[in-house]
């Protein structure tokens, strides 16, 4: 915490059941909040609670706490707990729509006292969404767009207020919408499922009010509400700063806010620009933030990513300075992830050679050289020397993981620490960057060796195990002037060649997965490759290939490829390991 400084009116916890709750007051949910973000986990592990209360296995439930602001309307800002209120309102519409299907649908066959039951579970419900005059909503989530169609305001009031039977599945057109509309059909379905045990109306009914006290009368919250924003932010980060149920984005983004608490909207504008370009979700945006600060600051764990924030971030410039970098640099990030997910972030560099190693890298699956690309990214970097960077980045990470096979965690640490040093101008231009990555990262040319003359890979058809073995046998064969260096397209673009043995039978099996036992076919020749079942005809098929190794390979088979063949082969791609990394 970095409040300790200031005074903080400690407000008196209240405890309240659910329909005490939203009796005593309106909430409103500010614009700068994360959306609707519960889904199917979330949802099930709420029905499960509440089934423990109406089937007798509880008393009660503590449904969490509710941090709120109250503001100079008399209404409740929400500055922890929306997720939780949100859907209590999704469920008190999914119990009145039911509680008045049954009625509509058997309107002569319902006995009074049934009848009252309905009623009152339907008054109850419209009690505590709308309040007791039935007009205003007691809770406002986000206004979003002027655009009705897209405001998620408009669209959690229709879908709270509707008559059953709409389907508002067609008018859920953003993430949090079909959110939404999901944890309303999905508890609308437990509920009916619930039900449907029962073979009476009446049986079905006392169990829809069981379900229903069960909620209003035996879930309870606790709940924190100040006269002033900054003291809730203040108690929010205390409750939260572990982290617990909430990603460390949600926590950091509510330390900045609390920063900046005179003046949200400027900051709140960014930060739904940033959170938009990530699809909203909060993992993401965790990543990303944590390789951000790993360029800027440090590489610390996401446990303990907000508290080394925290201590950084404590006047309005530097809450400023960060959102700011992050609004720079979010649609770097989003086309690192996804190289290739559209033709933006497919010519998001001019240079296609950069965009080439970026692609591989993201094929080979990784991820730790980010805080680099960002570092340089903020440095203004060519793409010329962010080209050449990476060249070293990628073969520092083929020799030290590819070839070795030793653990990330070194190269996390260096590679981070490379971007912290690029950051801070330590480490200036590709030349200094890249002896320094030399001198710290590189495994020398021995150790390589003598790792590659026994370098053995599983064959996978997909993934990132895959498209290492695609990219070696393509390095390999271009460094042999197979091809005339277009295999990098056909493979990594056109997706059109794949890994397979050269031969499995008779082969030792130490000696089945090596490298030198591998070749790229193209994907049309895999099932006739598949079928043969000697030297000879594997041989036939490997004359059928564009590349020229392959039918220099189908000579080797058709005089018999064996286990000497294999370590040959091996020998001669180790002979060119060190010059092509």
């Amino acid at each position: 915490m970095n409040h300790e400084s200031k005074k903080l009116d400690t407000p008196i916890p209240v405890t309240q059941k659910m329909e005490e709750l939203f009796k005593n007051n309106d909430f409103i949910v500010p614009n700068y909040q994360r959306n609707y973000a519960w889904q199917n986990g979330e949802i099930s592990d709420f029905w499960d609670d509440l089934s423990d209360i109406f089937n007798g296995y509880r008393d009660g439930h503590f449904f969490g706490q509710i941090v709120t602001y109250r503001n100079e309307n008399h209404v409740q800002e929400i500055i922890d707990g929306q997720q939780r209120l949100t859907t209590s309102i999704i469920f008190q519409s999914v119990l009145r729509d039911i509680a008045n299907e049954i009625r509509r649908n058997n309107v002569d066959k319902i006995a009074e006292d049934t009848q009252k039951k309905l009623i009152r579970i339907d008054s109850n419900s419209e009690e505590i969404i709308c309040g007791e005059d039935g007009e205003a909503n007691t809770l406002l989530v986000q206004k979003t767009s002027e655009d009705s169609r897209k405001d998620l305001r408009i669209f959690f009031q229709n879908l709270t207020k509707h008559k059953y039977g709409n389907d508002f599945s067609c008018d859920a057109s953003s993430i949090p919408m079909k959110n939404m509309y999901n944890a309303y059909r999905q508890l609308k379905k437990s509920v009916e499922e619930e039900l449907q045990k029962f073979s009476s109306i009446a049986e079905r009914v006392d169990k829809l009010k069981k379900i229903s006290d069960a909620f209003i009368k035996r879930f309870y919250v606790i709940m924190l509400s100040t006269e002033s924003k900054r003291d809730a932010f203040i108690i929010f980060e205390t409750l939260n700063s572990r982290g617990r149920d909430l990603a460390a984005s949600d926590i950091i983004k509510n330390h900045i806010m609390y920063i900046v608490s005179d003046n949200i909207e400027p900051i709140n504008k960014k930060w739904q620009y940033i959170s938009a370009v990530l699809k909203d979700n909060s993992s993401r945006l965790t990543r990303f933030i944590k390789t951000y600060w790993a360029a800027r600051n440090r590489l610390v764990p996401e446990a303990k990513l907000y508290k080394s924030l925290s201590g950084k971030i404590t006047k309005k410039t530097d809450a400023f300075d960060f959102v700011n970098d992050l609004d720079e640099l979010v649609s770097l990030y989003d086309m690192l992830e996804n190289p290739t997910a559209n033709k933006k972030n497919r010519e998001f560099f001019q240079d296609k050679e950069l965009m080439r190693l970026i692609t591989i890298l993201n094929k080979l699956g990784v991820k730790l050289y980010y805080p680099i690309m960002l570092a340089m990214s903020k440095k203004q970097y060519s793409e010329s020397t962010m080209k050449q960077v990476l060249n070293m980045v990628l073969r520092v990470f083929v020799r030290h993981r590819t070839i070795i096979y030793e653990g990330t965690n070194t190269l996390e640490k260096g590679y981070a620490n490379v971007a912290a040093k690029i950051y801070s101008e330590e480490l200036v231009g590709s030349i200094e960057i890249n002896n320094y990555m030399r001198e710290t990262l590189y495994k020398n040319n021995k150790d390589v060796e003598n790792a590659h003359l026994v370098l053995s890979k599983d064959l996978k058809t997909t993934g990132h195990k895959k498209w290492t073995l695609v990219y070696l046998l393509q390095e390999y064969y271009d460094y042999w002037k197979d091809s005339n260096g277009k295999l990098y397209q056909m493979t990594f673009v056109d997706d059109n060649y794949v890994p397979c043995h050269i031969k499995e039978e008779n082969i030792d099996n130490d000696l089945i997965n090596y490298v030198g036992n591998y070749t790229l076919i193209e994907k049309k020749l895999v099932n006739k490759l598949d079928k043969a079942n000697t030297d000879l005809k594997r041989a036939q098929v490997m004359r059928e290939s564009r590349l020229e190794i392959n039918k220099q390979l189908a000579e080797s088979l058709e005089r018999g490829w064996s286990n000497e063949k294999i370590e040959e082969r091996q020998a001669k791609m180790t002979a060119v390991t060190t010059k092509i990394w």
